[in-house]
């Protein structure tokens, strides 16, 4: 499986420098991020607030590394049950299953390239709003997560 986003950078550094400067970014000021004891009065609710906001980023770290470990054991087992046509089978009290799945995703880009319109996309795009929670650890900004 390649990494797109490595093959990506490895293209990038055999490019060319470019003749065109890149254009200068701006520094987006930092955000005023008011302190859990100005919004929250009663000392034992921040406490508890405190306790979860650190587990919650504890298991975030766990989960990341946990998915990292997870996905280099597939790549290691997936060649393997296909070298051995694996596509069933028990491993001690484990079952092993090993099957394509196959998934369609519809891009805008190409409908518009074939005469759909702009509104019927819209009409035809579900959107949705859900509450999302996110605890980030000091030195590490929102868009690195």
């Amino acid at each position: 499986m390649v990494d797109f986003a490595k093959h990506l950078k490895k293209i990038r550094q055999q490019a060319a420098p470019s003749l065109h400067p890149a254009p200068a970014r701006e520094k987006k000021a930092p955000e005023l991020v008011p302190d859990l004891r100005e919004l929250v009065p009663d000392a034992e609710e921040r406490t508890v607030i405190a306790r979860l906001t650190a587990k919650y980023l504890a298991f975030g770290q766990q989960e990341r590394e946990a998915k990292k470990a997870k996905e280099a054991i597939g790549a290691e087992l997936k060649p393997k049950c296909n070298d051995y046509a694996l596509m069933k089978a028990m491993v001690g009290e484990l079952r092993l299953s090993y099957y394509l799945i196959k998934r369609s995703t519809i891009q805008a880009d190409l409908l518009r390239q074939r005469g759909v319109s702009q509104s019927v996309i819209n009409a035809c795009t579900v959107k949705s709003e859900s509450w999302a929670l996110r605890v980030t650890a000091p030195g590490i900004s929102e868009e690195e997560e």
